[in-house]
């Protein structure tokens, strides 16, 4: 459990982290994060580790940085995204790779993605989807394809999560595909039911 913010009415962000002990139904302290973070996302890698991405610091910027939770040494060590983003998607592919979709950053919802490869330890830009996005689903289905659904984004001008006013946050119904083969997205069937 990494970050996040503790009182909305004077935010305070959190640099600490705790892990889950399942055997004895219990949390205890993980070493501190690297960077204060709150809406990041945390993926369970094939080797044990924890990347914890993007997400926005105490002044509400989103963060370009990312960190890796080692168990075995109960620590976080820093590495940096292509991207800021926070409220994106972070999705463990069948090869072991990590992508993470869209996401607030920027002042803006962004179209972009990228992927962390554990083996090299770095991030890479991959192809865009055709809208922006963020706070939607990403599922790995069985042909290690990524389906992407719904979320929001500003239509109709640009706005930020701070004091700025701007146009409402817009729901979804529409879908895409990521194929890591081709590093490509594709839209496909749209959702029935109109969010609200």
């Amino acid at each position: 459990v990494t970050g996040n913010v503790f009182d909305m009415s004077v935010p305070t962000y959190r640099g600490s982290a705790e892990v889950y002990e399942p055997a004895s139904g219990k949390f205890h302290p993980a070493g501190p994060m690297t960077d204060y973070r709150d809406y990041a996302t945390a993926t369970l890698l094939g080797n044990g580790q924890v990347l914890v991405a993007g997400g926005n610091d105490p002044s509400g910027s989103t963060l370009l940085s990312a960190e890796l939770y080692d168990p075995a040494t109960d620590s976080f060590r820093a590495t940096a995204m292509t991207t800021p983003r926070g409220q994106q998607t972070a999705t463990l592919l069948s090869d072991g790779r990590v992508l993470l979709v869209g996401g607030y950053g920027n002042y803006d919802f962004n179209a972009t993605a990228e992927i962390y490869d554990p083996m090299n330890d770095r991030f890479t830009a991959t192809g865009s989807m055709a809208i922006s996005r963020g706070s939607q689903t990403a599922t790995l289905l069985p042909d290690s394809r990524v389906l992407i659904v719904g979320g929001g984004d500003f239509l109709g001008g640009i706005g930020t999560l701070g004091n700025a006013p701007t146009s409402d946050l817009s729901s979804l119904v529409s879908a895409e595909l990521y194929d890591p083969t081709t590093g490509t997205f594709s839209p496909t069937g749209s959702m029935v039911a109109t969010p609200k």
